[in-house]
């Protein structure tokens, strides 16, 4: 397992790169979802007039701010790093004894009614799958909604072999853990701002 480090400029490139994918796949989509919190970010950066967000976002993630984050800010790269593919892989074992539930997935009232109206072509973008909880309960809820809808899933990263579901586009799909921008253990002075 590795771990990479993602600037600014490099994240616009892998959003390019990735919807290169889609593009060559043919696959023209019409809704375009972007999963809440980074799926976000790699949503903005395709050519869409529109985009919806839905909200899927797991338990760690806000534990991960705050104090955390200024402590992990004044520790070297290469620990920080060792730190990342610790907790991947302590996710992974723990993730290895549970069964897996769908999480609640939070899909408001206009993306609702155009999903009801069926026979679209959706793409769900997200930035990572790890265990690939949050994507598939995003999956499930779109489907639920209307069956009549064709889904596709696109990230620019799988960091496990094994998940709950395989994304149809990922540029990496050899554990790469990436270091994006705006997460909390990239330190002030290596972040390139947005332009």
């Amino acid at each position: 397992m590795k771990v990479k480090t993602v600037t600014y400029k490099e994240f616009d490139k892998m959003c390019a790169d990735l919807q290169g994918l889609i593009r060559k796949s043919e696959y023209n989509y019409e809704v375009l979802i972007g999963v809440a919190r980074a799926g976000v970010y790699v949503a903005e950066k395709f050519d869409a007039k529109k985009f919806y967000i839905v909200k899927s976002q797991r338990g760690g993630t806000v534990v991960k701010r705050g104090i955390v984050n200024s402590i992990l800010l004044k520790m070297p790269t290469f620990f920080n790093c060792i730190l990342r593919v610790l907790e991947a892989k302590i996710l992974e074992w723990k993730d290895a004894f549970k069964r897996p539930t769908l999480k609640e997935v939070d899909i408001d009232e206009k993306l609702t009614l155009r999903l009801k109206e069926g026979g679209h072509k959706v793409l769900i973008v997200d930035d990572a799958v790890d265990s690939g909880r949050s994507l598939l309960s995003v999956v499930e809820a779109v489907r639920r909604i209307s069956p009549e809808n064709i889904i596709r899933t696109a990230v620019i990263t799988v960091t496990r072999k094994k998940v709950l579901i395989k994304p149809d586009y990922a540029l990496f799909r050899n554990s790469t853990l990436l270091r994006f921008p705006w997460a909390g253990d990239v330190c002030d002075n290596s972040k390139e701002r947005q332009p």
